[in-house]
């Protein structure tokens, strides 16, 4: 994967070393910059590259098609040499074995419909030089992020970060205060928001064709399919898509390492990888000497590595030194999480180990239903409303806050008294806190700012077509919410901060179509948890592998933010978020910590030097 970044509009002078610069963590072994003028308009396509297939020189990005198209790519295209053939059989010469020359072609010889051929994560900008018109276009489950921004001014422009925006003066840099909300209900800025208001996320499955007067045609090419079959030969189903998405994502000319834990999804996706591979496969797992409240791993990991013949690498995440972990982390977030700092250790030794390519059993859990908030979310959706009048969730979460009550109780609360069903329980079990713990939290001048549904946490839920059967539903609204704006966006910006690509078998669209084409309660009966996945995997797992129970992944994220405190840039949560109590739950802290962090960047994109740098 990599970074790219663009403009089309009305003529202007843009500083492209301000968007590589700020992409060059994403692409360390290489970087372009194409620009192209009209009459009346100007097109620039920038790229920072890490070199995966076909690393030589000839593959380098922007990529140009004679004097009639350019393309810049983030991400992978797993079946680029079978759609290679196809195209050679329509005429098409090529000059590398990269698959940003296959894209290309296929969207030069089909137009934007080729994505639905591609198999792997991608984002791109495919540039029509006559005319100016681009194509932006993401993957089906949105592993690669895309933004883009409507100028200041007139003009359309992307990134593949926030933080490019920023820097390169693309924006108005206006905080977007519903960004704000959502990111303290979930922890993370759900999609298609950001915390900029002229700044938003192209959806995942969609592509668009943006003019340079400022036009855009949006097509949807692609959904989470519907429950379709029975659970007949359903084991052996999931394990053929399992090892066909395995199989397709050890596609890469460098050497592929893979995160292992101590849980199933990691473990299957080693095993997967171990039996496709020519050589021994290195696994890397983070581990806590010391502990301080942190999960340790790595003594089941390495029995696991043993079993399948994995080369095993313990990354040693110091305690003591775990304040700068979590700065560094910080730093390095695009968007604002209080998720992922595992992610940025593991990257970065992985990295410091010479691999720059990593399997994820990221996932799982949403697939095959392993979360333990299943059962409270059954519980929760049983709920009632009878005739409580409209808005008594909300009178009930300001009496409980005002009461003292903990932020779990106020959220419990809430949903008691205001539920909707299956989208309701869910947001129940996903937010951090209750709307009135929201509300107390922001500036007062920020408050008056905030309208009422910005304070339902259901209006940031994609629920799309939702089955009745409700553990159908769950899957689907983890895979649509939290997979996508928390763990996948996280694994991308902090294993790409280190010059990694992490790539996630698991979300290959023809993996997750075999699976959510079986009924909830199919993926879900039995126990342990995910006791389809088990089922698919016995014989391919080592003996009482796939019983091992979930252990889960914990990091001492209290003692390592007490260290970090006196160094985070709170000042910049000023006029944002009222003072910080000593009561507030580690969530509630940890959501300040990272939003500091994101205020400081967009406090320094909008020195005059910056801001500058784009002129009309």
């Amino acid at each position: 994967m990599c970074g790219i970044a663009g403009y089309v509009g009305p003529r202007r002078h843009l500083d492209s070393r301000v968007l590589l610069d700020a992409l060059a963590s994403r692409g360390p072994d290489g970087e372009g910059t194409f620009e192209e003028e009209g009459s009346s308009w100007s097109a620039v396509l920038c790229h920072r590259r890490l070199a995966v297939i076909d690393p030589t020189a000839r593959a380098a990005q922007p990529m140009l098609l004679g004097k009639t198209h350019a393309l810049v790519f983030n991400g992978e295209v797993f079946n680029h040499a079978e759609l290679r053939v196809h195209l050679e059989q329509r005429g098409h010469h090529f000059r590398t074995r990269s698959d940003t020359e296959v894209l290309l072609h296929g969207l030069v010889e089909e137009g934007p419909d080729f994505v639905e051929r591609l198999r792997g994560p991608f984002a791109f900008a495919f540039l029509e030089r006559s005319s100016g018109r681009l194509i932006l276009g993401r993957d089906r489950l949105g592993v690669n992020p895309l933004y883009v921004s409507h100028v200041p001014g007139g003009g359309i422009a992307f990134s593949s970060t926030v933080d490019a925006l920023m820097h390169a003066g693309l924006t108005s840099h206006e905080l977007n205060l519903r960004g704000l909300c959502g990111y303290l209900f979930y922890g993370s800025v759900p999609e298609p928001l950001t915390l900029l208001q002229d700044v938003e996320e192209l959806p995942p499955g969609m592509w668009w064709r943006v003019s340079p007067d400022g036009g855009i045609r949006r097509r949807r090419y692609w959904r989470l399919p519907a429950e379709s079959s029975s659970g007949v030969d359903a084991a052996a189903r999931v394990r053929e898509a399992l090892q066909d998405a395995v199989k397709a994502e050890m596609v890469s000319d460098v050497p592929v390492a893979v995160l292992l834990s101590s849980g199933i999804d990691s473990a299957a996706v080693a095993a997967l990888a171990s039996a496709q591979s020519r050589e021994e496969l290195r696994a890397f797992t983070v581990g806590f000497p010391g502990g301080d409240g942190a999960v340790d791993e790595t003594l089941l990991a390495a029995e696991t590595a043993r079993s399948l013949g994995c080369q095993h690498a313990v990354v040693k995440a110091n305690v003591s030194s775990g304040g700068k972990a979590l700065l560094d982390a910080a730093a390095a977030q695009d968007l604002p999480s209080i998720d992922g700092t595992n992610t940025y250790l593991v990257s970065q030794a992985i990295r410091r180990a010479g691999f720059k390519v990593a399997l994820s059993g990221l996932g799982g859990d949403e697939l095959f239903l392993g979360y333990g908030n299943r059962r409270t979310f059954h519980r929760l959706r049983q709920v009632s409303r009878g005739a409580l009048p409209r808005g008594a969730g909300w009178a009930a979460a300001r009496l409980a806050r005002a009461l003292g009550v903990s932020t779990r109780v106020e959220r419990a609360v809430f949903a008691a008294m205001q539920p909707r069903g299956l989208v309701g329980a869910y947001a129940a079990v996903r937010t951090v806190m209750g709307p009135a713990t929201l509300l107390s939290l922001l500036h007062p001048e920020v408050r008056g700012g905030v309208m009422p549904e910005d304070l339902d946490p259901v209006t940031y839920l994609s629920a799309d077509s939702l089955p009745v059967d409700p553990d159908g539903a769950l899957s689907r609204l983890e895979l649509s919410n939290y997979l996508r704006s928390t763990l996948l966006k996280d694994s991308n910006i902090l294993s790409l901060a280190n010059g990694v690509e992490l790539r996630v078998p698991l979300m290959d669209w023809k993996l997750v179509e075999a699976v959510l084409a079986l009924p909830g309660h199919v993926r879900a009966a039995g126990t342990p948890p995910k006791p389809l996945l088990r089922e698919a995997l016995q014989g391919i797992l080592p003996d009482g592998l796939e019983r091992r129970p979930k252990v889960g992944f914990v990091l001492p994220l209290s003692s390592w933010l007490g260290e970090a405190s006196s160094a985070l840039p709170t000042s910049y949560l000023q006029g944002v978020m009222v003072p910080e109590t000593a009561a507030e739950p580690l969530p509630i802290r940890l959501a300040r910590a990272f939003l500091s962090t994101f205020l400081a960047r967009r406090a320094t994109a909008t020195a005059p030097s910056r801001m500058n740098r784009l002129s009309a």
